[in-house]
């Protein structure tokens, strides 16, 4: 057997498997924000966090909720708290 005809007949044996399958991400295409469900969207937008604090806390420091709600123990300023480094 030649190797177009080993592919030919593996698409024709795997297509009926994977071709009903309804993937998970049916629908997130309509959101405004596709990436994100609207309950993500609205933890962003409330300073709760995307979960990206994980590599910081593991290494001893704080993530970045943590110094906001620490900002006066800190003393940071009004500037720092609205406009943070990137």
């Amino acid at each position: 057997m030649n190797k177009s005809t080993v592919l030919y007949f593996l698409l024709l044996v795997t297509t009926p498997a994977w071709a009903g399958v309804e993937s998970q991400y049916v629908g997130q295409e309509n959101r405004d924000i596709k990436s994100l469900s609207p309950q993500e969207m609205s933890d962003y937008l409330e300073g709760k966090g995307m979960g990206y604090a994980k590599s910081a806390e593991l290494n001893k420091y704080p993530g970045p909720r943590h110094v906001l709600d620490m900002a006066s123990e800190l003393g940071l300023t009004q500037e720092q708290i609205e406009n943070p480094p990137i």
